[in-house]
């Protein structure tokens, strides 16, 4: 008997829902990617729904089509709402899971609230202006430059983020946290994931359980950090002119160290020790940095001029007023 012969199998649900200014959008969904777009000037929310499988003909993909339960509503003219969930049965038991692969490409006015929750498949958004709630469990979260705030919750994958101006709450279990400018609070926690933050303009919290975290941090600091790991190093990238008060501490087998140029005067503890208490240019608000089983390093760099460092400025002169 000759073996099936497969192929992929493509069906495609596109719905467009015209919506009032700064709508909610709301996904949630078991298995699948999904890409969120700006549009500058949108008016509508437009939802593409990609749904694939390797399968022996139409009638197969029709079969697998009957365990999906796709909803797509809107309650109101700010709010849309998509759900969808595979339903198991004993005929699919043994097959593999999902029976179709979902991509969502959705196209959503700049300004726009947004809450994914995806349980395998990444997440990637746009430069949205607006408060976003992300979740996955397997898979990766990527955002652009938001204008607001972003809560971000993952199991196992990484969480980046280009800017942010507003508030930031990360966490992860085991994935990575990349974080490149934060204009707000930003808080970030991960068993055993690697955290960096490259410029922070606002408070700054770092829970770390068996992490690195590398943190730098804009002039002028107007607002404090703590920042604790343990069974992991941490490194403080400051400016030459920062002023700030530090106080360090390694591992009872750990050390401080400095490299580059930074006017620190000790004034308690010391470079080469586990514990270091110091101000740079005066003192100022406190950073606090705890390594537990690791070492801290302090890197002195010159002031940023470049355009890079200037964005991060804007981003510190709106983050009393942000989303």
């Amino acid at each position: 008997m000759a073996a099936p012969v497969f192929a992929v199998i493509e069906r495609r649900v596109e719905r467009t829902f015209p919506v009032s200014e700064a709508p909610h959008l709301s996904l949630g969904s078991s298995f699948g990617a999904v890409n969120i777009r700006e549009v500058p000037g949108a008016k509508e929310i437009k939802v593409v729904v990609i749904q694939t499988a390797d399968v022996e003909d139409e009638e197969e993909m029709d079969r697998r089509l009957t365990t999906l339960e796709l909803a797509m509503k809107q309650p109101d003219a700010k709010t849309v709402s998509i759900e969808a969930t595979f339903t198991r049965s004993v005929t699919w038991s043994w097959k593999t899971w999902p029976p179709v692969t979902l991509i969502y490409e959705v196209d959503v006015p700049q300004r726009c609230d947004l809450k994914i929750t995806t349980g395998e498949g990444q997440i990637l958004i746009g430069a949205v202006h607006g408060k976003l709630e992300l979740a996955c469990d397997t898979g990766g979260i990527f955002t652009g430059e938001i204008d607001g705030s972003i809560v971000a919750r993952s199991r196992s994958g990484p969480v980046s983020i280009t800017a942010c101006t507003g508030g930031i709450d990360v966490s992860t279990d085991s994935g990575q946290i990349a974080v490149g400018r934060a204009g707000g609070r930003t808080v970030l926690a991960s068993r055993g994931g690697y955290i960096e933050l490259q410029r922070a303009s606002g408070e700054v919290v770092v829970r770390g359980n068996g992490s690195y975290a590398q943190v730098g941090f804009v002039s002028p600091i107007r607002h404090g950090a703590d920042i604790v790991t343990s069974g992991g190093s941490i490194t403080l990238q400051l400016e030459t002119d920062a002023a700030c008060l530090l106080d360090l501490r390694a591992s009872i087998f750990g050390d401080v160290a400095m490299r580059g140029e930074l006017p620190l005067v000790v004034t308690s503890g010391g470079l080469g020790k586990s514990r270091l208490k110091g101000k740079l240019n005066g003192g100022g608000v406190r950073i606090v940095a705890k390594a537990g089983g690791g070492n801290v390093r302090l890197r002195g760099i010159e002031p940023a001029v470049t355009e890079f460092g200037e964005a991060a400025r804007k981003l510190e002169s709106r983050s009393d007023g942000g989303l």
